[in-house]
């Protein structure tokens, strides 16, 4: 879990977690924004554009507008669009991040 303040830009802000995400989860903590889910299953490869709200009674959205574009990365995420739910210039983005695979590279015994 964290925050960042968003850009605005289609060229949004690199976030480090230490794994790549399979589900991460959005709330603009400055706007009205609702929450908003982002997976790898939806999106098997980047672009990742599919989102579901949980707070809402929506069905999955899907579309061509770039806005709501994200990467996920081997060591985070990278935001690509200047949707307001994830990348409203100055404002803070509260996220949750799940790992794809948490215990690739537990040592434990």
């Amino acid at each position: 879990m964290g925050e960042y303040i968003g850009n605005g830009s289609t060229d949004g802000p690199f976030i480090n977690t230490g794994f790549r995400p399979a589900l991460i989860i959005f709330k603009n903590l400055n706007a009205g924004e609702e929450w908003v889910m982002y997976n790898n299953k939806v999106n098997p490869y980047n672009v990742v554009d599919a989102k579901l709200y949980p707070s809402g009674n929506y069905a999955e959205a899907s579309t061509s507008n770039t806005n709501d574009d994200m990467d996920f990365c081997s060591n985070g995420f990278k935001i690509r669009g200047s949707e307001a739910e994830i990348n409203t210039s100055g404002h803070r983005i509260f996220y949750m991040a799940f790992a794809e695979d948490p215990l690739k590279f537990g040592n434990a015994r």
